[in-house]
């Protein structure tokens, strides 16, 4: 259930990133989204993404910490 949950939520973050590109909160939520399926360097970068867009959207900094890629990486 988790797995089809998951799948669901990044079909509809990346559906929604199409309408909205500079949504910082959406790339942040993909970004989670993508961390929990394991695929932390895609995550990572809509974590820098949202950074760019909003720099003080501290979430996304904490997210990007804890995909263990190199912080200043693009």
């Amino acid at each position: 259930r988790l797995s089809y949950d998951l799948e669901s939520a990044l079909q509809s973050y990346r559906r929604v990133l199409k309408e909205m590109p500079a949504n910082a909160e959406v790339h942040n939520n993909l970004g989670v989204a993508l961390l929990m399926q394991g695929d932390a360097d895609e995550a990572a970068k809509h974590f820098r993404r949202a950074r760019e867009l909003k720099p003080d959207l501290s979430e996304a900094t904490e997210n990007l910490r804890k995909t263990g890629t190199n912080y200043f990486r693009r």
